[in-house]
């Protein structure tokens, strides 16, 4: 079995036979190394799609995680977070009037703001 904090266990459902067949393990490192952002964009929206990502609970492993990395990877997170939301921010208002709606209008207010908030706030990079 992978090592969660290491490896992914690649697995996929296979309909012919009703059950989810192992793919064999990719490491977490090589993983990040090889990713772009547009597929990191991507695999994030997967983890939500798969509906466990968008969880309290989800929320607290991460941070929780986070808290306990190299501190200079604890700031690299918060100004990479943050400034997803804050880039979030400048996109939704670009094409706010096409592409709101009840599910993502609170959304981009928040974004908004916190984007306003990051504006007098610098997290430095050390």
């Amino acid at each position: 079995m992978a090592n969660p904090r290491f490896e992914i266990e690649l697995t996929q459902y296979n309909y012919d036979t009703r059950q989810v067949d192992n793919l064999g393990t990719v490491s977490i490192s090589t993983l990040a190394r090889c990713i772009k952002a547009e597929q990191m964009a991507s695999l994030i929206e997967g983890y939500l799609n798969g509906g466990g990502g968008d969880s309290p609970a989800a929320h607290r492993t991460i941070a929780k995680f986070f808290t306990t990395t190299h501190r200079t990877l604890q700031g690299a997170a918060v100004r990479f977070f943050l400034g997803v939301v804050a880039e979030y921010s400048k996109e939704y208002e670009k094409t706010w009037a096409g592409f709101t709606d009840a599910r993502n209008e609170n959304a981009g207010r928040v974004a908004k703001k916190i984007e306003e908030m990051m504006a007098d706030e610098y997290i430095p990079f050390i």
